[in-house]
């Protein structure tokens, strides 16, 4: 479930939408439009693979230090869980990563766009209640293909 409101440039937009994840398939509900939205995760297959006798906590510690991050020694406290730092030069972006995977705060800060996210509540081992992955198939639409709009840009 992921409420959110971005400002910039004197523009402000609230968003409130559920997300399903299930294996490489996304179902976006747009919650003020009934809008609903089906995409493909063109990297699922690369990251599963990868993953390969590797934890989750495991697998995103080695993505943090491949994107150069490296633990600050700062902590902080999110939504009632600890977490230690990680910053990405190359992002201009701090993580506060819980030791069991969760990034409970972040901050980018990107060609000049600054974007802040931070954990409000935590549930762990619940999946919510059954209502948040129920949605109207009939009104589902894909969205574009991220990998065929790649090979139409890089045809060789």
């Amino acid at each position: 479930i992921k409420n959110t409101s971005i400002s910039m440039a004197g523009f402000s937009q609230d968003t409130n939408q559920r997300i399903i994840y299930d294996a490489d398939e996304i179902v976006t509900i747009d919650e003020t439009s009934g809008a609903v939205t089906t995409s493909t995760n063109p990297l699922y297959n690369q990251i599963v693979a990868r993953m390969k006798g590797k934890s989750g906590v495991e697998f995103g510690k080695e993505m943090m230090q491949q994107m150069g991050g490296e633990l600050t020694g700062e902590k902080g406290r999110f939504a009632g869980h600890d977490c230690e730092y990680w910053e990405v030069a190359s992002m201009g972006g701090k993580f506060c990563v819980a030791p069991w995977g969760g990034a409970l705060h972040t901050s980018v800060d990107m060609m000049g766009v600054s974007m802040e996210k931070t954990a409000t509540e935590v549930r762990m081992n619940d999946g919510g209640p059954d209502a948040a992955f129920e949605y109207d198939a009939s009104k589902a639409q894909a969205a574009p293909d991220i990998n065929e709009i790649m090979k139409q840009l890089n045809p060789g």
